[in-house]
Formats: C-alpha cells, structure tokens, sequence
C-alpha cells in the first residue's frame, strides 16, 4: 500500500470516530434534555401546575376580536378549563353543533391557550375572567355559548 492509501484510510478512521463522538455528545443532550423534561413535568405534578386554560375560535370568522386584555384572530366561541387533553372533549350542545358545523366545512376548530401551568384555582379564575371579558351569548352580553360563566357558577345577567 502506497503513502496515499494509508492517509486515506487514516483521514476516513479519523472522521469516522469523529461522527461516532458527535452522535454520543448529540445522544447525552437528548438523554439531558428529556431528564430535564421528566423533571420538570414531575415538579409541575407535584405543584398541581397541570391545568390550562383554553379558548375555541371559529376559522369561519376571521376579524379583529378584542376583549379587554385579550386579542383574536377569529372569533371565540368557547372558554374553558382543562388538564391533559381536555379541550378535545365534547362541551355543551350549542357548541358540539359549532364544532359540527367547522368539520362540515372541512376546517378545524382553532385551538388557543391563553394560560398554561396553573394551579386548579388560577385556572379557574382565569376561566371565569375571559368569559366575563368576552361575554356570553345567551345573556346577549358576547359570543361565547359556555352555559356558566366558569366551572364554579352561573353568570348573572346584573345591570
């Protein structure tokens, strides 16, 4: 074997354990970042931080839809308070018939999370907040079809 071959074969050894102890470095980081992953999932857990806060908007109504502190892109019809996959369960009837009506369209209700990792009653008041900002459609008050104004109670319609 010439002088060339052996420098070859020693440039491709040296750049083949060069992609070996690039892919172990890139295999630590992820093992590191799903560590702290499964960390900070378990310290939320364990602070009761898994509770959402979520809003339904309708793709049909694109506009400009200011309530308050709170901005659209389309316009909400739906408020809620959820953990895990909650916002995918069906709600009331007015609003399964919306959501019914979206799919019909072959669009997608559009889906927005205002406020993530909270305790149950943050959650709750946040709830409460953004249904009262947007208002409920059934006291003429906003288009929101929620029946309560919050988990906890019933909006009263007060002059």
């Amino acid at each position: 074997m010439n002088t060339l071959s052996k420098d070859l074969i020693e440039t491709l050894h040296r750049l083949e354990l060069y992609r070996q102890k690039k892919e172990l470095l890139h295999n630590q980081e992820i093992k590191k970042t799903n560590k702290k992953s499964v960390i900070k999932e378990r310290q939320i857990e364990e602070n009761g931080n898994i509770f959402y806060n979520y809003v339904y908007l309708d793709p049909r109504k694109p506009g400009n839809y200011n309530y308050g502190e709170y901005h659209f892109d389309y316009e909400p019809f739906y408020v809620g308070k959820g953990s895990n996959g909650r916002y995918r369960v069906k709600h009331n009837g007015d609003c399964e018939k919306l959501r019914k009506d979206i799919m019909v369209e072959n669009l997608e209700v559009i889906y927005v999370f205002p406020y993530k990792n909270l305790c149950k009653e943050v959650a709750l008041n946040n709830e409460e907040k953004l249904i009262k900002n947007i208002g409920k459609k059934d006291l003429g008050l906003g288009p929101l079809l929620n029946k309560m104004g919050g988990s906890r109670k019933p909006q009263q319609n007060i002059l």
